[in-house]
């Protein structure tokens, strides 16, 4: 998941936070690196549930709402699939 210092997944975030293609878009729209990442879901459909630790975290957010991403910068996003998961679906679970 993205967010949170602590825990096993750690370095997904770090690597994600620090990928150069996220981070190249962040400044292009004049964003963070999070909220490009919260609105790449968003405008895919999918429904993030960001985790926000204080109020300005918070405010960081919801910002992801009040813009878009081009036609090309989500392609580029959607090019780092890795096919890799860090979610479990429970239904799946033993």
């Amino acid at each position: 998941p993205l967010g949170g210092k602590k825990g096993p997944d750690t370095g997904v975030t770090d690597a994600l936070l620090a990928d150069e293609t996220i981070k190249m878009i962040a400044r292009s729209a004049g964003r963070t690196p999070a909220q490009v990442i919260l609105r790449w879901a968003l405008q895919r459909g999918v429904t993030p549930i960001p985790k926000a630790a204080s109020p300005e975290r918070l405010t960081e957010n919801m910002a992801a709402l009040d813009f878009e991403l081009s036609d090309a910068d989500m392609d580029a996003l959607s090019g780092l699939d890795r096919n890799q998961w860090v979610v479990c679906d429970v239904d799946q679970m033993p």
